[in-house]
């Protein structure tokens, strides 16, 4: 029946931007739930093209980790340096890296619908060329991989079995990404690595997404350091008799000064994530200890004259009302 409503109703194109900025910007783990909503609210078949760059939108601006079936298994990110194909499609593939394999994603729900080998070949020139770029780069690729592999496991832990995390779900994730340099066969390339980490625990009412960003241009063997660019960001979501929202993102820049040798280099390349993240994790953690007493007690309105709080429940209000109505219905009645 609301499905017959909603076909019947014509669909409005300037709605294009409003349910674009609901769904890309929906709390970590809520899509589905906020698509299913702006469907109800507008009562409209919805392009699917829409639904489909919509939600895309919103788990590459958090780079969704996603828990990747067997045999492969693992996590992938949902990133547009891993994206293979249009983002205007209810299932949309990206690259996972590690494995040289390609999964597709359900962009709604955010899970993982199957996987595919990614390993090409290439016959003409300019594919001869670029893999002799990648074979400049791969060394560091895997290096590097390694490297924020052990990284990962050990700050993100999958288990919840601590306290902290007892009861709650999540995945994390890294991707490292290869671009080829200005020109094809120079032996320069610019590598990308992507790290996500979400977590959320249902019946507790909260959910939360850690995002960390960065890319290098590197040349082997340069005699200048690497210079290391990455953006930090943490999005979290409290909705137990609230809608709560809270946004921290940090720019950093560093410099790497080895260059030769593979090892060494994604291990300075780690440290430098490591010092940023853990200056930001404790930054945001200060926030989260301060905002109750700053930010938020400065938007409390003052009390009134009479001291007292406002009653927020609805039934007090309706009570009153109809009390009222009926004392003045009583005196009409009585005159």
């Amino acid at each position: 029946r609301g499905r017959a409503m909603a076909d019947a109703r014509t669909f409005d194109e300037q709605w294009v931007p409003i349910i674009h900025g609901f769904i890309t910007k929906a709390p970590p783990g809520s899509v589905a739930d906020v698509c299913q909503a702006v469907r109800q609210l507008t009562q409209a078949r919805i392009p699917d093209e829409l639904m489909g760059r919509s939600c895309t939108d919103h788990h590459e601006r958090l780079l969704t980790a996603v828990p990747l079936p067997s045999p492969n298994g693992g996590v992938g990110l949902i990133c547009e340096s891993g994206r293979v194909g249009s983002r205007a499609q209810k299932t949309v593939s990206y690259q996972h890296p590690l494995t040289e394999s390609v999964f597709v994603v359900e962009q709604e729900t955010g899970a993982c619908t199957g996987i595919k080998d990614n390993k090409q070949r290439g016959n003409d020139l300019n594919a001869e060329l670029g893999n002799l770029d990648r074979e400049v780069a791969d060394p560091f690729k895997r290096a590097l991989e390694a490297a924020l592999g052990g990284y990962v496991r050990d700050t993100y832990p999958e288990a919840t079995t601590d306290g902290t995390l007892q009861g709650s779900e999540g995945h994390a994730g890294v991707g490292v990404y290869l671009s080829g340099g200005k020109e094809v066969g120079d032996n320069q390339f610019e590598i990308r690595v992507g790290l996500s980490a979400r977590r959320s625990r249902p019946k507790g009412h909260w959910a939360g997404n850690w995002v960390s960003l960065w890319k290098m241009p590197l040349a082997p063997g340069q005699n200048e350091p690497a210079a290391l660019s990455g953006i930090l960001e943490f999005r979290a979501h409290y909705a137990e008799e609230c809608n709560f929202h809270s946004r921290r993102k940090a720019v950093r820049r560093a410099t790497v000064k080895e260059t030769r040798d593979p090892e060494k280099w994604a291990k300075e390349f780690v440290d430098c994530i490591r010092r940023f993240e853990d200056e930001f994790h404790c930054g945001t953690e200060d926030f989260c200890a301060t905002v109750g007493a700053g930010a938020l007690k400065s938007m409390r309105r003052v009390l009134p004259l009479s001291k007292e709080r406002f009653d927020w429940r609805p039934i007090r209000h309706a009570l009153v009302k109809d009390m009222k109505n009926a004392a003045d219905k009583s005196e009409r009645s009585s005159t």
